[in-house]
């Protein structure tokens, strides 16, 4: 196959797919291993391992490999736990393919399905399944949308890319949860600011505070604050900057030496001169 543009737009996104599949599954395996061993793996290792090997396979007109569930659940089931024992499977695969291939093409494929159905059905967690009204329902409904989607496409890849993003989605949902809590003192009100800060969270932080309050001094306490983004800076400076127009005194407390580093990195409320350079909407 002439290797041109045209041929690199069109093997690039199956090459994408396979390599997130692989990958995937090899950290399945590593973590099933893991768990029925009772022993730890190095997840990082494995991935490098795994890239560097089936590049260097490609030069030599190879396939790509990764690892595999169905192979590491009969090496477990027969007491194989080390290098020989994935030695001595893949040379005997060897063999099959190149000494014995007239006698392995004769077995019939619904014969090799029905070994990975048993393979699946032996390593499936059944307790899963009643566990599914205890969990989460944010979890439940990842996983229920990452199988109708393998189902459809037919493509694990896509499943995978679908769960992340939800994953992703319903995490960044959960820490965005930040209360402010509001103190009255004489001439002085107190704020207890508890959460993360960050874009998900910045207008809920914004909209907690009374900037028309009958005070001379807000003290806003950060001490259980973390502060992530730029989007979290602009919106402790707009705060500031409003108390300030209505002539009322802030100081922030309590912030981490990783907020303040950030803080005074990316500010404006705290450098002369630049209070207009932040919006009040």
């Amino acid at each position: 196959i002439p290797i041109n543009m045209e041929t690199i737009k069109i093997i690039l996104p199956y090459s994408i797919s396979l390599s997130l599949v692989g990958i995937v599954e090899s950290l399945l395996t590593a973590q099933l291993v893991d768990d029925l061993t009772d022993t730890p793996s190095d997840k990082n290792r494995e991935c490098i391992g795994q890239g560097v090997a089936n590049m260097v396979s490609g030069f030599f007109g190879g396939i790509a490999g990764c690892g595999m569930i169905g192979q590491t659940i009969i090496n477990q089931t027969y007491g194989g736990r080390g290098r020989l024992s994935t030695l001595t499977s893949g040379t005997a695969m060897l063999i099959s393919v190149i000494v014995l291939n007239k006698f392995v093409t004769q077995i019939p494929v619904v014969a090799l399905g029905a070994v990975m159905v048993v393979v699946s059905i032996s390593t499936f967690n059944w307790e899963s399944i009643k566990r599914i009204r205890k969990v989460p329902k944010s979890d439940t409904f990842v996983m229920i949308s990452t199988i109708i989607t393998v189902l459809l496409t037919h493509n694990l890849a896509y499943g995978v890319i679908i769960g992340i993003i939800l994953s992703s989605i319903f995490f960044a949902d959960k820490i965005s949860e930040i209360s402010i809590k509001k103190i009255n003192e004489d001439k002085k009100t107190v704020y207890l600011v508890q959460g993360q800060l960050f874009f998900a969270s910045t207008l809920k932080f914004i909209n907690s505070f009374d900037f028309i309050d009958d005070v001379e001094t807000v003290d806003i306490d950060l001490s259980k604050v973390r502060i992530w983004d730029e989007s979290a800076v602009d919106s402790i400076d707009k705060v500031v900057i409003k108390f300030h127009k209505n002539g009322i005194k802030t100081n922030l407390m309590g912030m981490s030496t990783q907020c303040l580093e950030l803080i005074d990195r990316m500010s404006v409320h705290n450098k002369a001169g630049k209070f207009d350079m932040v919006s009040d909407h």
